[in-house]
């Protein structure tokens, strides 16, 4: 039970880098929420969107990672700030596209 922070970070991750696979294919459909925008470039928009939701999900992936050797609340505050920092740059990276 010691690392189960471990495999739920490492699952969350692992789903949010499927779905940004499925978002690099360019189908803006992918996209939850697609009516809520209206890019110019729907394929570029969509393609962005995806690498900013691979960068996100490193997020979980790196604080997995440092859960198998540090305390699991450290871990868990370090996905917290990674979340946000990584969140707040894919915000102000995706505004060149609308």
């Amino acid at each position: 039970m010691d690392n189960i922070f471990a495999i739920m970070t490492f699952a969350f991750g692992g789903g949010l880098l499927l779905y940004a696979l499925a978002l690099s294919r360019g189908n803006y459909n992918n996209i939850l929420r697609n009516w809520a925008t209206n890019p110019p470039d729907k394929e570029k928009y969509t393609k962005e969107f995806g690498k900013i939701i691979a960068f996100i999900a490193l997020a979980p992936i790196i604080s997995g990672i440092l859960s198998l050797f540090i305390n699991n609340i450290i871990a868990g505050i370090i996905l917290a700030v990674l979340l946000i920092l990584f969140i707040v740059f894919g915000v102000n990276h995706m505004k060149k596209y609308l």
